[in-house]
């Protein structure tokens, strides 16, 4: 009865949950959580720290809810020992150094408040750091799992911060599911580039799954892609031997468990798959053993040769080396020699020594100064590599024993083979002793040796330098002070910036100077941020033709300039900040360039350097033309002077040379000028002077397109395109490579500048550049025979022709066979040459030919009137009417008609746009008959003899032909 009470009573003073219970396995020697605290690892182990406490019912001594009791108190003791065995336990999970800095603190409370406001982040501060670790991380070399519990780690400690609503909504269910797609996209951005094909599968998935299925899909598509891997994995010893007969010169043959497919790699000469999967050239999956190295495949001609590599190694001496020895690549002799530093032999294999063979002056300059040592060893497995094409009859190795230096260790003799050679050809029968023979000197080839047809555009300098253009520019990018250096400002970005070396040539192919410019990345400039307006300053080329026409007939002389490092001199309105260009010295890791002026490649760098320009060159007393912005005019009494820009190419003509001059001091005072003489080659055109005038083509560059064509030595042809030849966008096989022909007709298009001969073709060929065909191709492949024919064909502008403006207008109408549109073709001549010719499709359906031609009439009348303008800026009276020459009757009734009837009811607006110029005397009309029309050449394919009587008429002339 006693002891029934004993044990009652015992039961009621154990009460398991209250807080100063202490169970028999709490002592102050135990350390509750895994990982001590080191510092920066507070956030993971407080939490591990409250869930051990909580656990053990003690988390009231740390966080103050359990306060000391008085000393008379009973519980006092009890509190006293609990509260020393969970500091003891703090004390135990923290570093030693974080030990003796809380070891005098009288509570556990104190020790825990102090360690919390010490180490303790603002939970912003950490929600910033979990979210910048999860954009930023990516998988790399990481397998699948590991880069998952790293992201799922980020995930559950960002969770930890959020408090979920305490609602039951539906609402709540959607945000956790929003949660997840967040977490699923997060975790598929991060993957590497071989799993994008899986990565788009999962993405087209509907519903999409959650994260926990698209990890194990992923997971199963890394073994999978490992077990493909296994058949390139480590050969076993049982496999090791191969048969050598007959292989002297035997081609690797293909894989017996392959018979019957067509599978081969042609880079890797492989026979398990093909070159467009080969890890050699898109890279090695993860997990591979080759994953993020730079492996190069192996050479299948190479082979090697092994003695005793299976099963039980036997003595091998200087006597018997020479077996029946099986043939390995480079990559299974590695794998070989790996297997035997794993695998228990019978014999001892001491080690295995790769020796190139020296026959092959190819590896002459691979092959080491030093004599290869191999430990002489009773039992030896030695390989060596030979090649069949190589092997020379009666040649054994040189094999002399040294000896190794004493010391307090016991180390076997080595061999020395000075110097390593190939193997004879062997046989199955023991060898008689060795028979030393000298060195073979190594032959070198005799053949003529030519550099790659491909690389023959290429120069390759002996000595490593910077090309000479690179130099002058940086000194121009510190002269300007283009940039200033300074730290990123928060919330801006910077672009990127490359060098660009380019040569520049002169008419005749010879270089003239080397170009080096720092541009800018602007591909990466976003609008309305880091610009707002852009302008090009190129000058109109009807522009430069009729500039050249006026300087013919008045005897001007023309000057070439050039400013170095345009854009560099426009300033800059906007906050622009670049990344430190390569070669720059930086004061710091996080210093960035800040543009003060413009630089090439950004998007507003052009209109900056305009803008300075413009305003410096008005400064000077020039006034901008109104008919074309690029051209600026000075009229000082009877002095005047003109400059016409192209960006950062500059024409200065005028009849004062004086004035000239103090332009060009003018201009070099305020921007970097280069003179480079009389105007002899411009933007791609030859310019030459004679007595009879000023001629003008593009010889040059015609032999180039013929070059780059591959059509220097085709057969020329009389005329561009052949009669009656229709080109459709549907007709014939689609060209596999698009790029060459757009190339192509991008070059002709350029070359319409000098050749008004060909603007027709051209005009027909370049509508076909969204999907070129077969045909198409054709077609112009007979534009470039045509071309053959005469390379040097240009523009003469006469010295004694009359400054009058005239032109020919003609229309072919409904000729489009899929649009049934007209074609609109007119030129414009100055001086008796032609400064402006058009070739182009109108833009609605005419529903009869006078509609056509009457709408030809306008866009000639508005060309006119243009010239008009801009012949005014030259100082150019023109009181005479401008001529318009028309073959068609009908349309000029109705421009000298001022009364409207059916046929012009379509044709209103160009009605009142020419007959107003008829009225105010800009222009006059006037009948052509169509054999004299010779814009008939702009509208139609024409024969030969008719084409080059026109041709004639036009005014062309090929200053290369002798007379």
């Amino acid at each position: 009865m006693t002891e029934t009470l004993s044990e009652k009573k015992l039961t009621e003073v154990m009460d398991f949950n209250d807080p100063y219970y202490i169970h028999p396995s709490d002592h102050t020697g135990h350390a509750i959580v895994t990982r001590p605290l080191e510092g920066d690892n507070y956030a993971t182990w407080s939490r591990a720290m409250i869930m051990s406490l909580e656990a053990k019912n003690k988390l009231g001594f740390v966080d103050g809810t359990i306060k000391a009791p008085s000393a008379k108190d009973p519980k006092y003791g009890a509190w006293r020992r609990c509260n020393q065995i969970v500091k003891s336990w703090i004390l135990n999970s923290i570093s030693p150094t974080l030990t003796n800095t809380v070891i005098f603190s009288d509570t556990a409370a104190e020790v825990w408040a102090d360690l919390n406001e010490r180490f303790s982040q603002g939970n912003f501060s950490r929600i910033f750091e979990l979210k910048r670790g999860i954009v930023e991380h990516r998988q790399q070399q990481q397998s699948i799992a590991v880069y998952y519990t790293t992201l799922k780690s980020f995930w559950d400690e960002l969770g930890s911060y959020n408090d979920p609503p305490s609602c039951n909504c539906a609402g709540l269910k959607q945000i956790a599911e929003r949660e997840e797609q967040e977490q699923i996209l997060q975790f598929l951005m991060g993957l590497n580039d071989t799993y994008s094909a899986i990565r788009g599968q999962i993405l087209l998935m509907q519903p999409l799954p959650n994260i926990r299925k698209i990890y194990s899909l992923l997971l199963q598509e890394e073994k999978q892609r490992q077990l493909a891997d296994a058949r390139d994995g480590p050969i076993h010893a049982v496999n090791v031997k191969k048969s050598t007969k007959n292989t002297e010169n035997r081609q690797p043959a293909k894989s017996q468990d392959n018979k019957g497919k067509s599978l081969y790699c042609t880079h890797c000469e492989g026979d398990t798959h093909t070159v467009d999967r080969c890890y050699y050239i898109i890279g090695f999956p993860p997990g591979h053993k080759f994953h993020g190295k730079a492996i190069k495949p192996p050479n299948r001609n190479k082979r090697f040769t092994a003695n005793n590599a299976h099963g039980t190694i036997k003595p091998t001496t200087a006597e018997n080396v020479h077996q029946n020895f099986p043939q390995f690549t480079e990559e299974e002799y590695n794998q070989i020699r790996a297997l035997l530093g794993k695998t228990q032999f019978c014999g001892n294999v001491t080690d295995v020594t790769y020796q190139p063979t020296l026959t092959n002056p190819s590896h002459m300059s691979h092959a080491p100064t030093h004599p290869t040592l191999i430990p002489q060893s009773p039992n030896i497995t030695t390989l060596s590599h030979t090649q069949p094409n190589q092997i020379r009859d009666n040649l054994q190795p040189n094999l002399t024993t040294t000896s190794s230096p004493n010391n307090t260790m016991s180390s076997p003799p080595f061999m020395q083979l000075s110097p390593p050679e190939p193997i004879h050809p062997i046989i199955d029968t023991p060898m008689p002793s060795p028979v030393t023979t000298p060195p073979v000197v190594p032959r070198r080839s005799q053949r003529e040796r030519h550099p790659p047809p491909h690389l023959q555009d290429y120069h390759c300098s002996n000595a490593i330098m910077l090309p000479p253009g690179s130099s002058s520019s940086r000194r121009a990018l510190e002269q300007n002070k283009t940039w200033t250096l300074c730290p990123l400002p928060q919330g801006k970005r910077a672009i990127g910036s490359k060098w660009v070396y380019k040569i520049k040539y002169r008419s005749d192919g010879t270089i003239e100077r080397y170009k080096g410019r720092l541009v800018a990345k602007g591909y990466t400039q976003m609008e309305g941020l880091d610009y707002t307006e852009t302008f090009s300053p190129v000058a109109k080329l009807v522009t430069l033709k009729c500039l050249l026409a006026v300087a013919a007939v008045r005897h001007w002389s023309l000057h070439q300039l050039d400013v170095q490092n345009a854009f560099l001199h426009g300033d800059l309105d906007e906050e622009v900040y670049m990344l430190p260009p390569p070669g720059l010295r930086r004061q710091g890791a996080n210093m960035v360039c800040r543009l003060q002026k413009s630089l090439y490649g950004l998007k507003q760098a052009s209109r900056n350097w305009f803008s300075k320009f413009s305003t410096a060159i008005k400064r000077a007393g020039f006034q901008q033309s109104k008919a074309d912005y690029s051209l600026f005019t000075k009229v000082r009494g009877a002095s005047f002077t003109a400059v016409l820009l192209y960006v950062d190419d500059m024409i200065i003509t005028g009849n004062d040379n004086t004035a000239i001059e103090e332009l060009k001091r003018f201009l070099h005072n305020n921007f970097r000028i280069k003179d480079l003489g009389h105007l002899k080659y411009f933007l791609g055109v030859e310019v030459a002077y004679s007595k009879q005038g000023i001629a003008i083509s593009q010889r040059k560059y015609t032999l180039d397109i013929l070059e780059d064509a591959g059509m220097i030595g085709a057969k020329p042809t009389k005329f561009p395109m052949e009669q009656n030849q229709r080109l459709t966008p549907s007709d014939g096989e689609l060209l596999k490579d698009p790029s060459q022909y757009r190339r192509l007709i991008g070059r002709l298009i350029y070359l319409t500048i000098t050749r008004p001969d060909i603007i027709f073709s051209v005009h027909v060929l370049s509508q076909f550049m969204q999907q070129p065909r077969k045909p198409h191709l054709e077609a112009a492949y007979r534009v470039l025979r045509y071309l053959k024919k005469a390379p040097g064909q240009g523009v003469l502008f006469p010295s004694h022709g009359k400054l009058q403006l005239k032109g020919y207008c003609d229309a072919d109408w409904a000729s489009c066979p899929t649009t049934r549109r007209s074609v609109t073709g007119f030129c414009i001549f100055l001086g008796g040459a032609p400064i402006s010719w058009k070739s182009k499709k109108q833009s609605i359906v005419s529903r009869s030919s006078a509609e056509s031609e009457y709408r030809s009439m306008a866009s000639l009348t508005c060309e006119l009137v243009w010239l008009k303008y801009l012949l005014q800026d030259l100082q150019v009276t023109h009181l005479q009417p401008a001529l318009l020459y028309c073959d068609n009757q009908a349309a000029l009734h109705i421009a000298a008609n001022p009364v409207f009837h059916e046929r012009t009811k379509h044709i209103e607006i160009d009605c009142h746009t020419v007959r107003e110029r008829i009225q105010s005397g800009l222009i006059k009309t006037a009948h052509v008959s169509s054999s004299q029309q010779i814009a008939d050449i702009f509208t139609k394919p024409l024969g030969s003899a008719l084409f080059h009587a026109l041709l004639r008429k036009l005014g062309t002339l090929d200053i290369h032909v002798p007379a």
